[in-house]
């Protein structure tokens, strides 16, 4: 998985607010679970008090009840009255039935005893005083009921004290779960203040870490030493790094490559330069006398020789340009049959000495091009050809259209150019190692090459050993195309 700095960055954001938002959620479910117990911890209060107010209530029936047999008229209950209070009571209490609904069975079953021994007192209790022996004949008819209504009543009041005394564990367990969720809030702030500390320490020491690998690896690059060390990962710092190590390793390659370069180039120099040197010397020694001939046959091999150098020269120069791509084309429309029979007649000497044939085949096809330096390339891949070529043998270019392009083949029937040469072939101061011969600076080949991709065209070869090679070049057809070369 390639995690980029930015990436590394937003998990270091979302992290700690993950767990933020996991920790509020948490957070939320127990406030919620804390308030609903409060509610019903309020909830069995109010039950608790309304329910001593109705077991009040009913249990003051037999205090009246004696008190009336007494012959009191401050009590004189209406049962109906009592029903409609007990009712209210119970109207109450309906919403919190749910919490103690044995209880409140209970209670509903003391209000109707209550209720029965009321309407019994009324009926069989004299209303007015008068004769006592009466009244505590009724009050004695009526005495197992109000008896066990007083029981029934101090057992419902029990009851009520048992679920008061719930009440209090629950008020104590709410308590504790309260100082657990302040613990629970103390622990998450932490831990979420950890955690976004850690991640930052994290992000932090990897990026420094790396980038004091990658500031090292920089400050190695101008001395051209090797690194040895890499920044690990798959972001933008290891990408940075592989650049470096790319240009640390393109840098002492191209340190090599100009050496071996300096050393070809010294050597190619060398070989005109001492021909020539040592001509001049055979001129001027004094104690030689030479005649006409001698010294007209050494004036040509001095100038053989200069002749050589400057081509060198002027091939260097070439590459220069075009490498920079200062060298301006003077393109024109031109027939390519035309070109090639020019260079067959310039190569023509060197061809009929080694007895070979010069063979034209194809489409006389217009292009649009450089004339003179496309008569550079044709010639640069002739000359090559014949070299290579054996005695008696044939070279042919082969002119047609395809794929939108004018394709120009030049074919020999040489020993070919290896695989491995292949890749190379047209890379300055290269030439294949296929080759007995040793003419030439290996740099037609890459002018070759240059040349063709200034006129955005394609150039390569196709060969195998021993069956000759077949070196060609495309320029697209599209005159609209062409004409954009125009300086």
């Amino acid at each position: 998985m390639k995690l980029r700095i930015l990436h590394k960055g937003l998990l270091l954001i979302f992290i700690p607010l993950l767990v933020q938002l996991l920790f509020f959620a948490q957070l939320f479910r127990l406030v919620n679970q804390f308030e609903s117990l409060e509610r019903e911890e309020e909830n069995r209060v109010m039950f608790a008090r309304i329910f001593d107010q109705l077991v009040m209530e009913s249990g003051t029936t037999c205090t009246i009840i004696i008190c009336k047999a007494l012959g009191s008229n401050a009590y004189n209950p209406d049962p109906e009255a009592f029903k409609a209070r007990m009712d209210k009571l119970f109207a109450r209490l309906k919403p919190l039935a749910h919490l103690h609904e044995e209880t409140l069975e209970e209670g509903q079953r003391l209000t109707q005893d209550s209720y029965n021994l009321y309407k019994e007192m009324r009926a069989n209790l004299p209303s007015e005083r008068g004769d006592s022996v009466a009244q505590l004949l009724a009050l004695n008819k009526l005495r197992p009921k109000y008896i066990a209504v007083f029981n029934h009543a101090l057992a419902v009041k029990q009851m009520a004290a048992r679920e008061s005394d719930d009440i209090g564990e629950a008020w104590q367990r709410n308590e504790r779960k309260r100082a657990s969720l302040k613990r629970q809030i103390l622990i998450g702030a932490v831990a979420d203040f950890a955690i976004t500390v850690l991640l930052l320490i994290a992000f932090l020491w990897n990026i420094t870490s790396r980038l004091k690998v990658l500031v090292s690896n920089a400050s190695l690059l101008p001395t051209n030493k090797p690194f040895t060390e890499r920044v690990s990962g798959n972001d933008e710092l290891a990408m940075l790094d592989s650049v470096l190590h790319d240009a640390s390793t393109e840098l002492r390659n191209a340190k090599e490559h100009r050496k071996s370069l300096m050393e070809m180039v010294a050597h190619d120099l060398r070989s005109p330069l001492s021909s020539a040197k040592s001509t001049v010397e055979t001129l001027l020694r004094p104690s030689v006398s030479s005649s006409p001939e001698e010294s007209q046959a050494l004036l040509a091999r001095l100038r053989r020789s200069l002749v050589q150098l400057i081509a060198f020269v002027e091939d260097l120069l070439t590459i220069d340009r075009l490498e920079s791509g200062k060298l301006e084309l003077e393109v024109s429309l031109f027939k390519i049959n035309s070109l090639v029979d020019d260079c067959f007649e310039s190569q023509a000497p060197r061809a009929s000495g080694r007895d070979i044939k010069l063979v034209r085949e194809g489409e006389d096809l217009e292009v649009i091009a450089d004339q003179a330096r496309l008569t550079q390339v044709v010639m640069n891949l002739l000359t090559n050809a014949i070299k290579y070529s054996p005695d008696g043998g044939t070279v042919k270019v082969l002119t047609r259209y395809e794929k939108d392009t004018v394709k120009v083949s030049v074919i020999d029937e040489g020993k070919g150019v290896p695989n491995a040469d292949q890749k190379t072939i047209f890379d300055k101061f290269v030439q294949s190692k296929n080759s007995n011969q040793k003419e030439g600076f290996g740099l037609g080949l890459a002018i070759c090459k240059l040349i063709i991709e200034a006129h955005k065209g394609t150039i390569g070869v196709t060969s195998e050993p021993g069956e000759g090679s077949e070196f060609w070049f495309a320029l697209p057809s599209d005159h609209d195309d062409q004409d954009q070369l125009s300086p």
